[in-house]
């Protein structure tokens, strides 16, 4: 995916990217209303079989359908909202996705809850394999933004496919009221938790929309992508596999209390160096793959780092209020957070554009950290000192990382190319805080110590190597 988007910023134009982003900001408020919440549901409730998982395609599609209908209908007005009546046409035909995206859902919420993730990873490589080919191949045909509407599509289709093939379920398309409600009453929570997270995700989107234009919009969708790709989307994977796991300990908290520290403490040692190195290493990375119509985000992409590390820090923490049954907590902290959001993006707007968007985004984020892990304490019980121990060291590592890689790129960039402050901030930035956490971390040392004695000899090369066919 990552590639695929180096690709097409150098075939398409910021607009081309900002344009399609208008109707992805439009469906995403429709999007998160489509299952109900019901394939969270399927995960938590353990007791409901495949059987009467029926219901919930039945209700996923058709609120899709529906779903499709609104889209189709309020189009033309998020068209007047940002100005350009292109997006009329590419929000309806993207809204295809919303009915996709159901019927592949329920199967895929059903892999999740068996814990089969070996087959589970299998559809996410399609879609993202899919839709950057389709996109790049449409784009090299000259498709324009169109490219970015071919590879939506395509890439949701063949992962409904996947979905199906891998688990060869086939429902029973009927509704019993007493299925669906036990789905409900669960899901809806989820649904109330899905829309406040939406309206907080895109409110961002559509202040830039809206103020700056598809120019800035391209800009800011870009750099959200980059910090989305490497942070967000591997705390998104982890909790592919915490939630369904989670919510077979929901009945033995001190198990459960272990298992979220130790989560937390590995998340943190995996996100926070690629979330704060990113921040580091934009400016290089920016200069040396991309064109210098998108050098002006760079900026953006660093404040965009910070604002990723924290939201991936925190993520395993809405799986545990899920897995305990109590979801209400998430859309609690959503209803606090939505209006903080709303109100510093539009000041962050107002004085910097772009850029100030990005730092409101971060500093709504740092208090709603803290807040996050204080629910964790009450739901849990554990203390917020021995969740700040799970992430001491990653963090201190990081932030020495950190600021040894911005030391070697205000000492080398006037002196060399970018790509090679981009090598160098790499190699500084993996070996410094690769030994400062493993010259803290004894468990990590002893699996280090182990996988290198595990390794298969290597016979010596030259003239002392013994004649192996003697």
């Amino acid at each position: 995916m990552f590639a695929s988007t180096l690709i097409l910023v150098h075939l398409l134009a910021p607009g081309d990217f900002g344009l399609v982003g208008y109707a992805l900001v439009t469906l995403s408020l429709l999007d998160v209303v489509k299952n109900l919440g019901i394939t969270s549901a399927l995960i938590y409730r353990q007791d409901i079989p495949d059987a009467d998982a029926g219901e919930a395609l039945v209700l996923a599609v058709g609120m899709a359908l529906t779903l499709f209908g609104v889209g189709w209908l309020v189009a033309p007005v998020a068209a007047s909202f940002f100005h350009d009546s292109r997006d009329v046409l590419v929000t309806r035909i993207l809204g295809l996705t919303l009915v996709l995206d159901a019927l592949g859902g329920v199967h895929a919420a059903l892999l999740q809850k068996r814990l089969r993730f070996g087959r589970l990873v299998i559809p996410d490589v399609v879609l993202s394999a899919t839709k950057g080919s389709v996109a790049v191949a449409s784009a090299l045909l000259g498709a324009g933004y169109w490219s970015l509407v071919w590879g939506q599509l395509a890439g949701t289709a063949l992962w409904t496919i996947a979905n199906w093939q891998l688990y060869p379920w086939w429902p029973r398309l009927h509704v019993r009221w007493a299925s669906a409600r036990r789905l409900l009453g669960y899901g809806l929570h989820i649904l109330l938790v899905d829309v406040l997270g939406a309206l907080i995700l895109t409110a961002d989107n559509l202040v830039v929309g809206r103020l700056f234009g598809s120019r800035a919009l391209g800009l800011y969708a870009v750099a959200f992508t980059i910090p989305q790709l490497v942070t967000i989307s591997l705390a998104v994977a982890v909790s592919t596999a915490v939630f369904p796991a989670f919510a077979t300990l929901q009945s033995d908290r001190l198990t459960l209390q272990r298992h979220y520290l130790a989560v937390q403490h590995y998340t943190a040692i995996v996100l926070v160096p690629v979330g704060l190195g990113l921040c580091a290493v934009a400016p290089a990375l920016v200069h040396t793959l991309f064109r210098p119509a998108w050098w002006s985000m760079v900026p953006v992409i660093q404040l965009l780092a910070i604002f990723a590390t924290l939201q991936a820090l925190v993520w395993s923490a809405g799986d545990t209020y899920k897995a305990v049954g109590r979801p209400d907590i998430l859309w609690k902290l959503g209803l606090a957070q939505a209006p903080a959001v709303v109100a510093a993006v539009l000041i962050g707007a107002h004085l910097d554009g772009i850029v100030g968007v990005a730092l409101a985004r971060v500093a709504v984020a740092i208090p709603f950290t803290l807040i996050s892990w204080w629910w964790v304490r009450k739901v849990l019980g554990v203390e917020l000192r021995v969740i700040g121990r799970a992430v001491r060291v990653p963090l201190l590592a990081g932030a020495a990382m950190w600021g040894l890689t911005e030391l070697l790129a205000w000492t080398l960039t006037p002196l060399v190319a970018a790509p090679v402050v981009l090598v160098l901030q790499l190699v500084v930035a993996l070996g410094a805080y690769g030994g400062l956490v493993l010259c803290s971390e004894l468990e990590l040392r002893n699996v280090v110590r182990i996988w290198l004695r595990r390794r298969p000899a290597v016979a010596p090369v030259g003239p002392s190597a013994p004649n192996q066919l003697s």
